[in-house]
């Protein structure tokens, strides 16, 4: 008979992966440090005047965070590892303002913790990534805007060639054609993508098996020097669909200078 004193049966059961050094970041990990670099770089347009809209989506990418660690429950031997973190960012008032010490510790210790929010659409978490990827590039006046812009435009052809047969599609068909459109990107600023995300997201999944579906692939991002982990770095990949030939529309490449 086996007595597993220290917890070790229970810990692989719920992390199968999980090994010293791993770099490897789940997609709903990835997930939550997107939308905590978000959090931080509305944080750092304190020192502008900030936009209402800008407002609304710093409360709401915040709320969404807070919910995540709300949802960590401390029986749960993983969390339990992280109990000091987890309690401190399950106070609401921890996050009235993100130090670089706190920004770290939700990076390197707190993403991809199991919560009870859970998201099982992979699709839509992959379109998630592009979005929220998108919304970040945005707000640091990141040159790889331009390729979130590409690959954006490019799913919003494929949805568009399914709507005629896809009632639900349909509906957004306005939207659908106008983020295919030079308007739609000339001041774009992060609030009007999160709004497309929500939007669209669910819609992504139905595009498996015909034809048009986005591939989606993978490529690195930063989390950045001021706050990288010292004793554990994510590897950041951002999945974004690939190009292909039904979803490839010829279009000028707009400079964005405006954040919001």
């Amino acid at each position: 008979m086996i007595f597993d004193y220290c917890g070790n049966f229970e810990f692989f059961r719920q992390n199968p992966d999980a090994y010293e050094g791993s770099a490897r970041a789940s997609i709903g990990a990835r997930l939550f440090v997107h939308r905590v670099l978000i959090a931080a770089a509305l944080e750092d347009l304190n020192a502008e005047p900030v936009s209402e809209r800008a407002q609304r989506l710093n409360t709401d990418v915040r709320q969404r965070l807070i919910s995540e660690v709300a949802g960590m429950n401390l029986a749960n031997f993983i969390v339990r590892m992280q109990r000091e973190a987890v309690e401190h960012f399950q106070k609401r008032e921890s996050w009235t303002r993100l130090s670089a010490e706190d920004r770290d510790t939700l990076v390197s210790n707190i993403a991809g913790l199991p919560s009870a929010l859970i998201d099982n659409e992979l699709e839509a978490k992959q379109f998630d990534l592009v979005m929220l990827g998108a919304e970040l590039a945005l707000l640091r006046g990141d040159a790889r805007f331009a390729q979130y812009q590409e690959q954006i435009t490019g799913i919003a052809a494929a949805l568009e060639a399914i709507s005629a047969n896809v009632g639900v599609v349909r509906a957004e068909l306005a939207l659908i054609l106008e983020i295919q459109t030079d308007e739609y990107w000339q001041n774009i600023d992060a609030w009007t993508l999160e709004q497309a995300r929500r939007r669209l997201r669910s819609f992504v999944k139905l595009l498996r098996g015909d034809g048009s579906k986005p591939v989606f692939t993978d490529f690195e991002d930063q989390i950045g020097e001021a706050w990288k982990s010292p004793c554990r770095t994510l590897r950041l990949d951002l999945t974004v669909p690939a190009s292909n030939a039904k979803c490839c529309i010829s279009y000028a490449r707009t400079k964005t200078t405006s954040r919001f």
